[in-house]
């Protein structure tokens, strides 16, 4: 945690810095994060640069939520990528129930990857509420995945199911996505 603490304090350098430190926190790996690229975009250093690796869906799927007493990270007004969003939050906290595996929801959904989230979203109607795509580009109050992730869907029930509700940032960097035109 202290070596936590050191990173968080780092995070100045720039928002993709911070959001590369984010996400190593919000999966428990620590230390220095500055060589890393982000989105095929080089940190703000003289560090050599490593490029940003996942595991495979399968062992994502597998995965809990991460917990962390990380609880912000300041964008300044950028938008983030749906990869990006990806790593942040679809991976961690939708692809375990969302893995496109079944022909009923959730898992008719597949969040196990940028591609297949777009493509299971963004235009796509919803089957709970058929008045609403799941993602409506440039209207995030529109669409019906933030009426989930902030509980005020009029059918079924808020995301994550059964889990602590999103950090308000979250949502945030995925409304700014969607009003930016949900762009893949």
């Amino acid at each position: 945690m202290i070596q936590t603490m050191k990173t968080l304090k780092k995070l100045k350098r720039s928002p993709s810095a911070a959001l590369i430190s984010a996400m190593f926190i919000l999966t428990g790996c620590e230390g220095d994060t500055s060589g890393v690229r982000l989105g095929g975009q080089a940190s703000d250093s003289n560090q050599p640069q490593t490029n940003l690796i996942f595991a495979p869906a399968a062992a994502i799927a597998e995965a809990q939520p991460p917990s962390s007493t990380f609880t912000e990270l300041s964008l300044d007004g950028e938008t983030l990528t749906l990869d990006e969003l990806q790593g942040l939050m679809f991976v961690p906290y939708c692809s375990s129930c969302h893995t496109g595996g079944g022909d009923s929801l959730p898992a008719s959904m597949n969040f196990t990857s940028a591609a297949d989230t777009y493509v299971s979203t963004v235009g796509t109607t919803s089957t709970e509420d058929p008045r609403l795509s799941i993602i409506e580009p440039e209207q995030a109050t529109n669409s019906y995945l933030i009426r989930k992730l902030e509980g005020t869907q009029s059918v079924g029930q808020s995301m994550p199911l059964g889990g602590d509700p999103l950090p308000g940032w979250i949502i945030d960097a995925v409304k700014r996505w969607i009003d930016d035109g949900a762009v893949y």
